[in-house]
């Protein structure tokens, strides 16, 4: 297995892939590898990664398909062996990349969930009490919403990417590009109220990390979604939120309000228009249901 290290460490060096994609796409061909040495019966070394036929390939798609993984998973996992053997093609360790011709399955695009304006309004105009702990589960709703950042931006932010003055953080995405989000006035406001108390705990030069926990060590993506379930219990709102959910509604509400796309990419962070395009479906929804709703030929 020495060139999916060889490869893992390239997109680690060369390319600056984030930590969360390196991990997922070893994890991605290790669970392959394993695969082909059970469906061969004997250990698949260097030379038999680099002489695989299209038809042992095939054993791939053949193999998350029986398993019954869902179809992004499955999409995933197949892109992980198409990237290793393109990355094995272009450094001349194969003549062929039979990868290339794998099929992937169709899959059903959905629509993303998001919040109303209403609900969010709601949410951020609950009662908050002066203690960190609130004002931080607070804040980690409003900057979700008001900057369109992922929650895995948000529980790797650091200090110093914060420009409080100007209102703005500097996120580091995925593939490491940078971009800059702006913070809302209330945003602002509870940013400036979480640091204030969070120096106080003595924390400002021990962990770099924005967002920490009550035993003073960096947040999770995980602990930030449990956190999040948490505050919604405590404002009595039951509905399955997520964090993407409110990336969602930022991006969704931007657009129902008649932003640019183009600018709406570059604040989520998008390479393609075509995933940004996707919320402009959602408006043309949202504004169905409301032609159905309200126009009296509709009724």
């Amino acid at each position: 297995m020495n060139l999916i290290h060889k490869y893992i460490q390239s997109l680690k060096t060369e390319l600056n892939y984030a930590q969360n994609t390196l991990v997922t796409y070893e994890k991605d061909l290790i669970q392959w590898h394993e695969m082909m040495e059970a469906k061969l019966g004997k250990p698949v070394d260097d030379a038999a990664i680099t002489e695989m036929t299209l038809a042992e390939l095939k054993a791939w798609p053949y193999f998350l398909s029986v398993q019954q993984y869902k179809p992004a998973s499955v999409l995933r996992k197949l892109a992980s062996l198409r990237s290793f053997y393109a990355w094995l093609f272009h450094k001349g360790h194969i003549k062929t990349n039979w990868a290339q011709f794998l099929i992937s399955p169709k899959q059903e695009k959905k629509l993303p969930k998001f919040l109303f304006e209403k609900e969010m309004a709601r949410i951020l105009q609950a009662p908050l009490s002066d203690e960190i702990w609130d004002i931080r589960d607070h804040l980690i709703i409003d900057l979700l919403y008001s900057t369109g950042m992922r929650v895995s931006e948000l529980a790797s932010l650091r200090l110093s990417q914060l420009r409080g003055k100007e209102g703005q953080i500097m996120i580091r995405g995925k593939g490491s590009k940078e971009r800059l989000v702006f913070l809302s006035e209330p945003a602002k406001h509870w940013l400036d109220c979480y640091l204030k108390k969070r120096e106080v705990l003595g924390v400002a030069t021990t962990v770099d990390k924005v967002l920490v926990s009550q035993k003073l060590k960096g947040l999770s993506v995980r602990g930030i979604q449990f956190l999040l379930n948490q505050y919604m219990e405590k404002l009595g709102i039951y509905k399955n939120i997520s964090p993407h959910m409110l990336r969602h509604s930022f991006a969704t509400h931007l657009l129902n309000a008649g932003a640019d796309i183009r600018s709406v990419q570059e604040l989520l962070g998008h390479s393609s228009l075509g995933t940004t395009q996707i919320y402009t479906h959602i408006s043309k929804t949202r504004m169905k249901e409301q032609l159905m709703l309200h126009h009296p030929r509709a009724r």
